[in-house]
């Protein structure tokens, strides 16, 4: 008698074991992300790719939400009191600042404009995870070195906002209680453009740009630094600029 009931609650299980199966299955066929377009290869399509997104951005205003992260670091100075107030000067010269647009405003006073051309691109990649069920790509871009660029007249500017000049002159003033700066030189290293783009709508839904300086000048000591004279000074800055997109209309949304 219990060898008959083993035996039926086994072919019973078997039972509900094929049908677990089969349901797994199904799910997942139905979770398999359908593409709105052909995978881009070249590095001429990925950026073709990448260019369409950003142009959907300003053409539909969507909600954008934007962080910019700087920091100054690595200092090099022959002076090693300079050295020791450095973190202190780079506290008050950087930062996070950030800003947003609601759906439907005008998001071109943040997002910014892709006017990069395919030449201006060092290196291209589309990363597409072996997995049915991912629903985005990530586009990453490197662009070349470049000297001291300016907002019209540099790859950089093309894509990236540039402060002026004059303008991170005025942000060194902040530390004039201790040091004075006449100029500087700079020399963008790092550049780096991540984009991750729904492959379902071909729309872009985060944007990070990522760049790194050396920067090269010669600093006055001031007040109790005063006997240091003018000593030349390098360091490096970075600075990250991530943006949010969300396409979601607030006023067709579901109501719960």
């Amino acid at each position: 008698m219990n060898k008959k009931v083993t035996g039926f609650s086994a072919l019973i299980l078997a039972v509900v074991m094929m049908f677990l199966f089969c349901s797994c299955g199904i799910d997942t066929e139905e979770e398999v992300v359908k593409r709105a377009s052909a995978i881009p290869q070249s590095k001429e399509e990925i950026f073709n790719y990448f260019d369409k997104a950003m142009k959907a951005v300003h053409e539909n205003d969507p909600a954008v939400s934007y962080n910019l992260s700087q920091k100054a670091r690595s200092p090099e100075c022959e002076n090693s009191d300079i050295k020791t107030i450095f973190p202190t000067i780079a506290e008050m010269m950087t930062g996070d600042k950030g800003d947003s647009t609601k759906y439907g405003e005008d998001c071109t006073v943040i997002f910014p404009e892709n006017k990069l051309e395919l030449n201006d691109i060092r290196s291209a990649n589309i990363i597409d995870i072996d997995d049915p069920t991912s629903r985005s790509y990530t586009v990453v871009f490197t662009i070349w070195d470049e000297s001291n660029p300016t907002q019209d007249d540099s790859t950089f500017g093309k894509l990236y906002k540039l402060t002026p000049k004059e303008e991170i002159l005025e942000e060194l003033k902040k530390g004039a209680s201790l040091i004075s700066v006449k100029d500087y030189e700079y020399e963008y290293q790092i550049g780096k453009i991540t984009a991750v783009i729904s492959k379902e709508t071909d729309r872009l839904s985060e944007l990070k740009l990522e760049r790194e300086v050396k920067v090269t000048t010669e600093v006055t000591g001031e007040g109790t630094l005063a006997q240091i004279g003018t000593v030349p000074l390098s360091f490096k800055y970075s600075s990250t600029a991530n943006y949010s997109v969300d396409w979601d209309n607030p006023e067709t949304a579901e109501v719960e």
